[in-house]
């Protein structure tokens, strides 16, 4: 079905454009008023743009080593246009260079570090102390005021620019319960922060609780194969030094044949050692990231909230990592209902005086509570190629786009580039994954904006999500 739709890409001539293409970005945009997804990282707004939709995020990283402490989301040369529908992230503490946080490779150097002395130690006998992890505190106290005159300055200045408050969501961090792993009580009080702020300048931007990585996609054998992924660091290292104990090799060879004893005796020792470091960074991680589901963190970040405090919005994303590709399509989806019914659930149970209650006629009841978006989804499965790919977001994203359900909209992560827990994978594994990006080259070039991304320029994943987007093949 998926194949014969592709197929059929090239000879449709019926597609009419969904964008009413501008001349300045200072006109109004006007885009299809039905679509709810939109995209999110690299690319992200030209190809909202091209898929008919004005809905897209803006990561705002500190990623600039000059300048370590400006969020790139809050900068002019990311300002909105009149018409389009942004989320802007801020007090991102997985993508900091400033101390504040802690950034995924400096999260993923600490593990390994940590597995390579356990099994040091573990290969050592008078080894008697095994080193210990320390987990990195994020500053959640002051990077709030570090950023809130970017943040101020920039919503009047969207204001000046006739951007609609309700037009803007600020999301606060990412993935708070993932990289870099925050407890509840600590992503409450950063949220409780910048919610503040926000709604003290502009009352009908929202502002968004969550990002979180619903790990609910993430079967228990493939939690304990991304675990045991970040932790082989250390078994690898050890098994290289202690057969790199290898410098013996010459010496043992030269023992003539007690020398193959020897170096198995060893591999063997070696093979302990970082199997033991391994159990242990697994252990470690298990300890701290798979301990509770999303909901069962959402409602303690709900707890440590005041009750006053209603989130407009609550978010996680949607990342199918069952590297046995066991979960189905209605798996997927079902998770994604449940998942979504249940934080808008929580939320207003815990502040029934702060939501509107539900507006009921006849046997229906409206929705109340907060809204539910997915502000990543995408892939972080390397076992599966990208037909497959397709086949099971196909019907994720049909079914996004066809439901009465809770989830206000969804965005597509990184139609363009590549990702840190790519390379992860990528490294330790040897296989490359099927990146969430949309267009076959990764090197490929955007067109300037308000420029339009071309027909020729997607891949197999890219045609199949605009066909779904847009009810018609892409054509341009």
């Amino acid at each position: 079905m998926v194949s014969s739709l592709l197929l059929a890409a090239c000879g449709d001539s019926t597609a009419e454009p969904v964008l009413e293409r501008v001349e300045s970005s200072s006109e109004a945009l006007t885009f299809n008023s039905n679509r709810r997804f939109g995209f999110i990282g690299e690319g992200a707004r030209t190809f909202a743009h091209s898929f008919g939709t004005g809905n897209y995020v803006v990561i705002g990283n500190q990623n600039d080593p000059a300048n370590p402490r400006t969020i790139q989301a809050l900068e002019p040369a990311s300002d909105p246009l009149p018409g389009e529908r942004v989320v802007v992230r801020v007090g991102l503490f997985n993508a900091r260079q400033d101390g504040y946080g802690q950034s995924l490779e400096q999260f993923k150097n600490s593990v390994e570090k940590f597995g390579v002395d356990r099994a040091k130690c573990y290969a050592n006998p008078f080894c008697f102390f095994k080193p210990r992890y320390t987990w990195f505190q994020p500053d959640v106290v002051n990077v709030p005021g570090i950023e809130r005159e970017q943040i101020v300055a920039a919503i009047r200045r969207w204001r000046a620019l006739g951007i609609r408050e309700q037009d803007i969501t600020f999301e606060i961090g990412n993935e708070p319960n993932y990289f870099v792993s925050m407890t509840p009580g600590e992503y409450a009080f950063l949220y409780r922060q910048y919610y503040d702020t926000i709604k003290r300048e502009a009352p009908d931007m929202k502002v968004a609780l969550g990002a979180f990585f619903a790990f609910e996609f993430m079967p228990e054998d493939a939690r304990d194969r991304v675990a045991e992924l970040i932790a082989l660091k250390g078994e690898h290292e050890t098994a290289g030094k202690l057969a790199g104990l290898n410098a013996a090799r010459s010496y043992f060879a030269a023992l003539g044949s007690p020398a193959s004893v020897i170096l198995a005796g060893l591999h063997q020792w070696g093979t302990y050692a970082g199997s033991r470091a391994t159990r242990d960074t697994k252990n470690l991680l298990f300890t701290r990231f798979f301990s509770r589901t999303t909901v069962q963190y959402f409602s303690e970040v709900m707890d440590a909230l005041p009750e006053d405090v209603a989130p407009d919005v609550v978010s996680f994303h949607v990342y199918p990592a069952d590297f046995a590709t066991r979960l189905s399509f209605d798996d997927i989806n079902d998770t994604i209902d449940e998942l979504a019914d249940n934080l808008n659930r929580v939320a207003y149970e815990k502040r029934r005086g702060v939501y509107p209650p539900p507006m009921c006629t006849g046997d229906y009841c409206s929705l109340a509570g907060p809204s539910i978006m997915i502000t990543e989804m995408g892939n972080i499965n390397p076992y599966i190629n990208e037909q497959e790919l397709a086949y099971r977001l196909y019907f994720t994203t049909e079914h996004l786009a066809s439901y009465l359900g809770l989830v206000d909209s969804w965005f597509w992560y990184k139609p363009v580039g590549h990702d840190a827990q790519f390379q992860l994978l990528e490294g330790q594994t040897g296989i490359a994954p099927p990146h969430t990006r949309l267009v076959s080259d990764p090197a490929y070039v955007l067109p300037p904006f308000p420029g339009k991304v071309p027909c020729s320029a997607l891949n197999y994943m890219g045609h199949l999500y605009y066909y779904l987007a847009n009810d018609a093949f892409c054509e341009n």
